[in-house]
């Protein structure tokens, strides 16, 4: 059962505990958005799909990418380049995103704009090879 609280005249937070799995918590507007949040959550838990979200609604892109370029990027042939592929992206309006708000929706539109950007001959073959990895 999950529990509700009002926090404050304008908060609502909800709280799912099971054993086995980390306790989850959200603060919503109102009473409704918790509930709904909720009885979701436990939903995909007694479903056995649940995946937390936590890590992801507290990471950005950016610190992805930051990381992926100091940590797995010194070690390849292409470093240097691939550096400063990643130093640009980390300049679009994407990277400051949450990783959980971050939709394939997004990632399209990214595709779109820069193909309309870059020459033919580059066009986004080396940024699709990197963002797998990460």
């Amino acid at each position: 059962m999950p529990t509700i609280r009002k926090r404050g005249s304008k908060q609502w937070q909800a709280q799912v505990r099971r054993r086995g799995f980390p306790t989850q918590t959200k603060i919503f507007r109102t009473s409704a958005a918790a509930d709904r949040w909720a009885q979701s959550i436990e939903s995909e838990i007694g479903q056995g799909a649940f995946v937390s979200r936590m890590e992801a609604e507290h990471t950005t892109l950016a610190d992805l990418l930051q990381r992926y370029r100091d940590e797995v990027t010194p070690i390849k042939k292409g470093a240097a380049a691939e550096t400063i592929r990643l130093n640009a992206f980390q300049r679009r309006p994407l990277a400051p995103r949450f990783i959980a708000t971050i939709r394939s929706v997004d990632i399209a539109k990214y595709r779109n704009e820069r193909l309309a950007r870059v020459s033919l001959r580059n066009r986004t073959t080396r940024l699709r090879g990197a963002l797998p990895c990460i």
